[in-house]
């Protein structure tokens, strides 16, 4: 492994905070390849891509996250212990636009596995609920659970 790869990859390692690139660092976001990275305990944080430069970002993501994509916006599933859905928005360097809580209890919390995009609505799988849920990608906000 390269010295330069081998740094890169501790960088993404130690990341543990919520803000994204310093402003001067920007990507076209539709050229972009977006990296998610975890140490699977405490940390996270992400790369950019564009086929010339990699930039660092640091994230605020559930040790076993997905991503998805659905553009203009990155969702992050946050699962077991977070369980949310994590909005950033691609054309405003990554920021976080918005967390949607999944409805759950202590006993038993949603643990959303997946997502996928239909029209204007977003549906996420909960392997802890056994339900389907639901919310709207124009407004962000929760609709619905069905099961």
């Amino acid at each position: 492994m390269s010295k330069g790869l081998t740094i890169i990859l501790l960088a993404l390692l130690f990341a543990a905070c919520e803000y994204r690139f310093p402003s001067q660092q920007t990507f076209p976001a539709d050229k972009a390849l977006f990296i998610m990275t975890s140490d699977n305990i405490s940390s996270s944080g992400f790369a950019v891509y564009d086929g010339e430069q990699m930039l660092l970002g640091e994230g605020d993501f559930h040790p076993d996250a997905v991503v998805r994509l659905h553009y203009p916006y990155m969702y992050v599933i946050n699962r077991l212990g977070r369980d949310n859905i994590q909005i950033l928005n691609i054309q405003d360097n990554y920021k976080t636009v918005a967390e949607i809580p999944l409805p759950g209890t202590a006993a038993l919390r949603a643990n959303p596995q997946d997502i996928v995009f239909f029209g204007d609505r977003a549906f996420v799988s909960a392997y802890g609920t056994g339900e389907i849920h639901i919310f709207n990608t124009a407004t962000l906000a929760f609709e619905s659970s069905i099961q």
